[in-house]
């Protein structure tokens, strides 16, 4: 073999385990994107981030209950599966945030009611 290709050779084996070890191990495995199908029917669903992102927390369909402390401030987008209307709190303020008909969703939350809810009951 010439030594100029010997050396592109070389060069290129290099090149390519670089570019194989530039690549992040989170793409190499399919990663699961939540969405408003895995809010389960008969569930208020409560997300940590806006359009549905990550996964959901699926509230029991009662009267009134306070959010788990995971959700507590940080609801970003929410979902009624049940055949009642539903209301989001903000306890602190005593404020009303939002309003959820049965079988409706909200895809982000309205201006200045982000991050701020606290409870949630049937309206």
């Amino acid at each position: 073999m010439h030594r100029p290709l010997a050396q592109l050779s070389i060069a290129l084996s290099v090149a390519a385990a670089f570019t194989a070890l530039a690549v992040p191990a989170a793409q190499a495995s399919p990663i699961h994107v939540y969405s408003l199908s895995d809010c389960p029917n008969g569930r208020v669903c409560m997300w940590t981030e806006g359009n549905f992102a990550y996964a959901p927390t699926a509230y029991p369909a009662v009267s009134f209950r306070s959010l788990n402390p995971g959700d507590h401030d940080r609801v970003s987008s929410w979902a009624n599966k049940t055949p009642y209307q539903y209301c989001l709190y903000d306890n602190g303020n005593k404020e009303l945030l939002d309003t959820l008909s049965p079988g409706k969703s909200r895809r982000t939350m309205p201006e200045g009611t982000n991050d701020r809810a606290d409870s949630y009951g049937r309206c």
